[in-house]
């Protein structure tokens, strides 16, 4: 079940892409992260996780790029 993180309105079907809440009117980010959990969040929250998010690739890519030179 999900809910806006505003009002606490069920919200379903669950939305598919970031949209205003139909209640309060709110906007709800939604965000997936790299091990596949979707989550439904104020946008605060939404940027902090995007930012987490953005971290993680960008060291997994050094990570990926320092191995090909057997590092």
């Amino acid at each position: 079940m999900t809910a806006c993180p505003y009002c606490r309105v069920v919200l379903e079907p669950p939305p598919t892409r970031s949209r205003k809440c139909p209640s309060c009117r709110e906007p709800i980010v939604r965000l997936k992260t790299p091990d596949g959990v979707v989550h439904y969040l104020d946008e605060v929250a939404g940027s902090r996780l995007r930012a987490e998010t953005d971290a993680y690739w960008e060291r997994r890519n050094w990570v990926e790029r320092a191995g090909m030179f057997g590092v």
